[in-house]
């Protein structure tokens, strides 16, 4: 997990900070889930090194598919109506599972 705060810097030198959000990224694959954790009714962003097109899963903990979605570079989820809790995700990419994880939502 990559803590990371963005800073907003004015014309009068005015400083503006974001609050601390959490990027996740495994291994030698390049994939970003942010903000982890993430408040409910907000949208994820997913980053992906690959331009490619794939497949994103989430589960709640007791295993039950929550969310399916076409995702790509960029790709933005709305986590409507979902409850505050763990949940683990993967991404399949060319019939491979490509990545998987987990997120908080507050």
């Amino acid at each position: 997990l990559h803590l990371y705060r963005a800073v907003l810097i004015l014309n009068d030198d005015i400083e503006i900070l974001s609050e601390i959000s959490g990027i996740v990224a495994r291994g030698g694959t390049k994939v970003l889930l942010y903000p982890n954790p993430v408040p409910r009714q907000s949208n994820i962003q997913v980053l992906l090194e690959s331009m490619d097109v794939g497949d994103l899963y989430f589960y709640n903990s007791e295993g039950q598919l929550v969310i399916e979605s076409k995702v790509r570079n960029g790709s933005e989820i709305l986590l409507q109506d979902i409850a505050s809790g763990l949940y683990f995700f993967k991404i399949i990419m060319f019939g491979q599972e490509f990545f998987t994880g987990s997120l908080v939502v507050e």
